[in-house]
């Protein structure tokens, strides 16, 4: 057997990945949190969606990375934890561990893929794969201000606009993702004309109040994520215009849609074609 890594300039985030692996028809779509310490083409929040084409079967389980070393069953080829390989006159008909069956066809052009992942090894055996990176943009700069009994948190874009804030007043904690409640313009700390304190932060200390904060609606996102898979139609009205396009609010969703313009409260049809999970927004496509 040999071993071809398929993970060049890209891998997935060391510590908490966050693997999400769901089935669409004869496809398995693996979800991620990529590795933005060591890659500086990506953001801290950006993810990569692997899809893997008329899937036989796959797997998620042993060994995770404390295992590794003992238990992977290619160790004795050379592999390394953490990578993605496609694998070369591999011995899956007779060696695959607990597999979940996807589809049933002929399997000469079937292929065996391995990714080692913090909390276990993926396999999947399918036709080819496809790599997409959801990439939150790129942010530039971090501002917290300070402002009576308010505390404002800014990610702000190359041009100084924000593309996510947090405002936690006496009402409680609001976020751009679920409430209009973005800035626009320019944010400049001199125009605060001395009123409060701005302080400029790292990504490090934005994101840990802004995925605190998230993780207190996964369950409803969950159930959103249900209830609106990807392919599926539903209808909304676009309430604001963000920078990554027009925020819509539908039955028991969210969504973005990246059209640059249209009417605000004007009801469409759309498909669900993505998900955001940084921002707990359907991906949406007019229709």
């Amino acid at each position: 057997m040999e071993f071809e890594q398929l993970n060049k300039d890209w891998n997935a985030e060391p510590n908490a990945p966050e693997v999400e692996i769901t089935v669409t028809g004869n496809d398995v779509v693996v979800e991620f949190y990529l590795n933005a310490f060591q890659f500086e083409a990506f953001n801290e929040g950006d993810k990569a969606v692997l899809t893997f084409r008329d899937c036989l079967q796959y797997r998620y389980g042993s060994p995770n990375d404390e295992g590794f070393y003992d238990h992977s069953r290619y160790k004795a080829f050379g592999v390394k934890w953490g990578e993605f390989y496609l694998v070369h006159d591999s011995d899956w008909k007779d060696n695959f561990p607990e597999p979940v069956a996807v589809s049933t066809q002929p399997t000469d052009e079937l292929k065996h893929y391995l990714f080692y992942f913090r909390d276990g090894a993926f396999e999947c055996i399918a036709k080819n794969y496809e790599l997409k990176i959801l990439s939150i943009g790129k942010a530039t700069g971090y501002l917290k201000h300070f402002f009576d009994n308010e505390r404002w948190f800014f990610e702000l874009d190359e041009e100084g606009y924000a593309t996510r804030q947090i405002v936690i007043d006496n009402n409680g904690c609001h976020m751009s993702c679920f409430e209009e409640c973005l800035a626009e313009g320019v944010v400049d700390p001199a125009d605060f004309d001395g009123e409060g304190i701005s302080q400029w932060i790292s990504k490090e200390e934005f994101y840990d109040e802004w995925n605190s904060l998230l993780s207190q609606h996964i369950d409803t996102w969950k159930a959103t994520k249900t209830n609106y898979p990807i392919g599926s139609i539903c209808s909304g009205k676009t309430k604001a215009f963000y920078p990554q396009g027009q925020i819509v609010e539908g039955d028991g969703f969210i969504g973005v849609c990246k059209m640059e313009s249209g009417s605000l409260h004007k009801i469409k049809n759309y498909s669900v074609c993505d998900y955001d999970d940084s921002n707990m927004w359907l991906v949406l496509k007019q229709i």
